[in-house]
């Protein structure tokens, strides 16, 4: 289905796509460049000079920079290292903090995940000291005022949001890029004279830019640090963002499917089901939309004919549900659905496709789970899953009974994102002893 309008202010009259062979055509096309900070042009300073807006040469050197952040050893590393450490961290804190109330364990999932998510980025993107509750708290309020000038085409009023947008990517820039920076110059530098080996460098974004550029590492190019400031701060926001709104729909589809389907409740800890899960979750609740050039007369699948630097936004919604692809109840959530052969990624193009597909796919969602692959990725958890699993673990639930917060306060955003999901955690002391007896 082709449309001439979009309901955001800012991609008004645009070419919108919504069916899937004509968004997987755009995709894996090179007759299209990718958009990112064009529209509106204000937001130019958040995205120009990032992955998500380079194009050809630049774009492949780029994704070739940051592969040694996922890696299959990488990505086991970031899991039990950094993920579910700080995962562990978060709820036995909630834990402690229940200990002398007489109901359970209780948070508000919409804050709680981007405390434990943050600091997972924080730590690949190369930010420290973001530890603490304060830390976080403070680390969070930066990034926020940044966050909304990544995607100022789907505000109404852009305009309204870029001084904000601005002082907070200048107070990341100063407060945690800069001392980065200078602690991981320092340490390459050591390993460049022979005092350090390579591999006790820091696994992070910002060393892989001092290692590839001696003008960075010197302090000698104010473009290239303007272009780290940009991917630094866009790192940051995505790395987190895709799994912070998606965390407490996956909670919310599980709780609901075991509802109905109680011989699955056994399952929740378990990665295949959880995959699936997830995957449901992805194809469901995706982003709106992603901006495409035509740079030539272009025929698509649908016979649709397109013109040179006609603007197109492929809206993943519909096509997530197509039922040529994932079946004639492709409109229903089902957490089995993984275990069919179906067209595509089971995710369907959350994470876009071709040569600009999501680079931190990876980190979100682990390995390669389509059926029957043998792909030596395939056991590899990522983010989410290591969430969802230690949060069932815990025992959580959606809170429905609860007297100061139930669950009929849940909010949806108009991006499709819970502001506000109050849980309880039926398990969380047995979760707490548990980890004190590995630990022990």
């Amino acid at each position: 289905m082709v449309e001439r309008d979009f309901d955001y202010a800012s991609l008004k009259g645009l070419t919108v796509l919504r069916g899937w062979d004509d968004i997987a055509f755009v995709l894996k096309s090179p007759d299209f460049i990718q958009l990112k900070g064009d529209l509106p042009v204000i937001g130019r300073p958040f995205n120009k000079g990032s992955l998500l807006s380079l194009n050809g040469h630049e774009h492949l050197a780029r994704r070739r920079l940051y592969s040694p952040l996922f890696s299959n050893e990488s990505l086991s590393y970031l899991y039990h290292h950094a993920a579910r450490p700080v995962i562990v961290e978060a709820l036995l804190r909630v834990h402690e903090q229940a200990k002398d109330v007489s109901s359970l364990p209780s948070a508000d999932l919409a804050q709680l995940v981007p405390s434990m998510l943050y600091r997972v980025s924080a730590k690949v993107a190369g930010v420290d000291d973001v530890e603490t509750e304060d830390q976080i708290k403070d680390f969070r309020a930066v990034l926020g005022r940044y966050a909304k000038g990544v995607s100022l085409e789907f505000f109404e009023d852009p305009e309204s949001f870029v001084d904000e947008a601005l002082a907070g990517k200048a107070e990341l820039a100063e407060r945690f890029l800069k001392p980065a920076v200078a602690r991981r110059a320092e340490m390459v530098k050591a390993f460049h004279e022979g005092r350090l080996e390579k591999a006790d460098l820091n696994r992070d974004l910002i060393t892989l830019w001092l290692l590839d550029d001696e003008d960075l590492l010197h302090g000698r190019s104010a473009a290239k640090e303007e272009d780290l400031l940009v991917e630094f701060a866009l790192f940051l926001y995505t790395a987190s963002g895709t799994t912070q709104r998606l965390l407490p729909h996956v909670i919310q589809s599980i709780s609901d499917w075991i509802a109905a389907h109680p011989e699955d409740a056994d399952k929740t800890t378990d990665s295949a089901f959880l995959r699936g899960a997830i995957a449901e979750t992805l194809r469901h609740h995706g982003l709106p939309a992603m901006l495409r050039r035509a740079v030539t007369d272009v025929e698509l699948p649908s016979g649709t004919r397109l013109s040179p630097s006609e603007l197109v936004a492929l809206d993943y919604v519909d096509a997530n549900k197509d039922p040529k692809v994932f079946g004639d109840d492709a409109g229903d959530w089902n957490p089995h659905r993984i275990e069919r052969n179906i067209k595509g990624h089971p995710w369907g193009m959350s994470f876009g496709g071709g040569a600009h597909m999501c680079i931190g796919r990876r980190l979100v969602t682990g390995g390669d789970w389509r059926k029957g692959t043998t792909a030596s990725d395939r056991d590899i958890d990522g983010t989410v899953v290591a969430i969802v699993r230690a949060l069932f673990e815990a025992g959580v639930r959606p809170d429905v009974e609860g007297e100061s917060v139930s669950h009929g306060q849940a909010q949806l955003s108009q991006f499709d994102e819970y502001v506000v999901y109050p849980v309880v955690f039926d398990r969380l002391g047995e979760f707490a002893a548990s980890v004190a007896k590995s630990d022990a």
